[in-house]
């Protein structure tokens, strides 16, 4: 079976989902891109074919055009406007929301079935308009939503508690911005609350820390690259391999018409399951916290 991506958007996520995607040598024979700066997205394409013998890659890599999504696995969308300092997220809403429904409309203009997957900021929000422009099934729309700041999550316990990657079972719920939330009590390191192992003030600098580093990265290097494009190609992987993982995703909750990011299973037709946390009350609180301010985005552009 012939495996085709199509990326939409060529700045430093389009780029660095691209790059990740070739060095985890995922299943793909084919990659499209498409971009409105063509001339970048010429030199990109030859720079990333130059990387193929190294690989020791057969992988089709060009210039494409909304009459590529048609036989598409898998679309990401990662156009849009990038965040300046100062920004939120939440602060792109109107220019973003303006670029992705005119990309909606071309790529359904081509009978496109497949999975759509959103890194564009805000990124919940966004992906609820993708669901509602495209009138695809909601499993088969999918944002990146909070894997990401899982991974982060993941990554300050390894650094604060020297525990094995692998041992770590951790969530961040909600949006993929701000008002994310950590369920602390379903957070484990080999089958032990890590509530065990740090105190109140250790879990709310952790916490502050997975929120706020995305500004961090802003104000450094200007923008996030590497981390999401690995982030993007995990997911990419799942899909193709129909791997029916457990990952974090901006998914859709039919009762509250919103997406957020909560843990499901994922395999080659989208969303499969959606995973039951058993949350306590003050974590659906703060969750509810999170929806509520997703939910006030959406009617900006509903």
């Amino acid at each position: 079976m012939q495996n085709k991506i199509v990326v939409i958007g060529c700045g430093n996520v389009g780029t660095s989902y691209i790059h990740a995607l070739l060095n985890q040598k995922i299943n793909i024979q084919e990659i499209a891109i498409i971009d409105l700066n063509k001339e970048k997205v010429k030199g990109e394409v030859l720079d990333f074919n130059h990387t193929l013998p190294f690989l020791d890659l057969d992988i089709d890599i060009h210039l494409g055009d909304y009459q590529d999504c048609q036989n598409a696995n898998i679309i990401v969308i990662s156009a849009g406007a990038n965040q300046d300092i100062g920004q939120t997220r939440l602060d792109l809403l109107t220019k973003n929301s303006k670029i992705i429904k005119d990309i909606i409309s071309n790529i359904m203009a081509h009978n496109f079935n497949g999975i759509i997957l959103n890194a564009t900021n805000p990124l919940d929000v966004i992906t609820w308009e993708i669901y509602k422009e495209s009138n695809l099934e909601a499993n088969q729309v999918i944002g990146s939503g909070t894997f990401l700041d899982t991974a982060r999550l993941k990554y300050y316990l390894h650094k604060q508690l020297n525990a094995s990657y692998m041992k770590i079972s951790a969530y961040v719920l909600g949006e993929h911005g701000d008002s994310a939330t950590i369920p602390w009590g379903k957070c484990y390191i080999d089958n032990k609350k890590v509530t065990e192992y740090l105190n109140e003030k250790e879990l709310k600098s952790i916490e502050k820390m997975v929120r706020n580093v995305g500004y961090e990265l802003l104000y450094t290097k200007g923008f996030s690259s590497w981390a999401i494009g690995t982030c993007l190609a995990e997911i990419t992987q799942i899909v193709i391999n129909d791997q029916k993982e457990e990952v974090m995703l901006s998914v859709y909750d039919v009762q509250e018409d919103v997406y957020y990011s909560y843990p499901v299973v994922l395999g080659k037709h989208g969303v499969v399951e959606r995973k039951n946390l058993d949350l306590t009350n003050p974590e659906k609180k703060e969750l509810a916290k999170s929806l509520k301010i997703i939910k006030e985005a959406s009617k900006k552009i509903s």
